[in-house]
């Protein structure tokens, strides 16, 4: 997504048909995930923490923030992301991928430290902070 600058996933935890209709992410499944702030991105160890809501178009996403290992490619960084617990069944209901990988620059992020291109180029996952995207009209390619 060129609009945001935020990594959103639907979370296990999201239990409505858009939801389901898609891949979940399962912090059970991941040893090195933490629940972190929405706000500031601090740890968040006890408690109920924080969650926001992001707008999109028409719909929306409702979510927690986690932090974890992010690979796009062969490409790592530890990032920040949103896992949704509740997604508006307008635009979401309509598209078959299973998050948004937001690519804008990082004033576009809820905070700056959930810009996952902003983070792989702060740790030399990536040299500069472009992407190219490559149309054609051939089937195979």
């Amino acid at each position: 997504d060129t609009g945001s600058a935020n990594l959103v996933l639907a979370g296990r935890s999201c239990h409505s048909r858009v939801c389901r209709m898609h891949r979940r992410f399962s912090r059970a499944s991941s040893s090195t995930q933490k629940r972190i702030s929405c706000r500031d991105s601090h740890f968040v160890r006890h408690g109920k923490a924080d969650q926001l809501k992001i707008k999109y178009g028409r719909g929306f996403i409702r979510g927690m923030c986690l932090q974890d290992q992010i690979c796009v490619g062969g490409i790592c960084t530890i990032g920040n992301f949103i896992t949704a617990v509740q997604e508006s069944k307008d635009p979401f209901g309509k598209f078959q991928f299973d998050g948004i990988l937001g690519l804008s620059p990082a004033s576009l992020a809820s905070n700056k430290l959930f810009s996952t291109v902003a983070r792989m180029t702060s740790g030399h996952a990536l040299r500069h902070q472009v992407f190219s995207v490559y149309l054609s009209d051939s089937p195979s390619k």
